[in-house]
């Protein structure tokens, strides 16, 4: 009588270098500070995995140990040009938080739109901010990680 084995079970895939950097960024009346997380290789190398690998961004306005996560928000690329969609993961409904989600979606959309992936980005902003310019500062230090 025939023995039956169990397949052999693959090792499991080697996982991606990732690459994380982060820099202390300036945009008045704060200080930002912003911490990028991208598969090795990024965007420049053009190939099918990285052009669908995420991309994680985290800033806060508070420096310290270890800062609360913040407003988690998702991005995807919109498909043909349309405008990228995006959803609150994890953030609160308080008057409070609205602005840290606020900025998050703004800029996980931002990031999307620009380099084409999906984008995770979390914030945790507690004072009074001008987005725009805080948006074009991460977006600005991100393009500089990827070249």
């Amino acid at each position: 009588m025939a023995v039956q084995t169990e397949p052999a079970v693959p090792p499991p895939a080697a996982l991606p270098p990732l690459r994380s950097v982060g820099r202390s960024l300036e945009v008045p009346p704060l200080r930002l500070y912003c911490h990028v997380t991208i598969v090795d290789g990024g965007l420049a190398a053009g190939s099918a995995e990285s052009a669908t690998a995420p991309l994680f961004v985290y800033v806060t306005s508070s420096e310290g140990s270890t800062p609360a996560l913040g407003e988690f928000v998702y991005a995807l690329p919109g498909r043909a040009g349309a405008a990228p969609i995006s959803t609150t993961l994890i953030g609160g409904k308080s008057a409070q938080l609205a602005e840290s989600n606020e900025f998050a979606k703004r800029l996980a959309t931002l990031l999307a739109r620009r380099h084409g992936v999906p984008v995770y980005a979390a914030a945790a902003v507690m004072d009074s901010l001008d987005q725009l310019q805080a948006s074009r500062a991460v977006a600005e230090f991100v393009a500089e990680t990827y070249a």
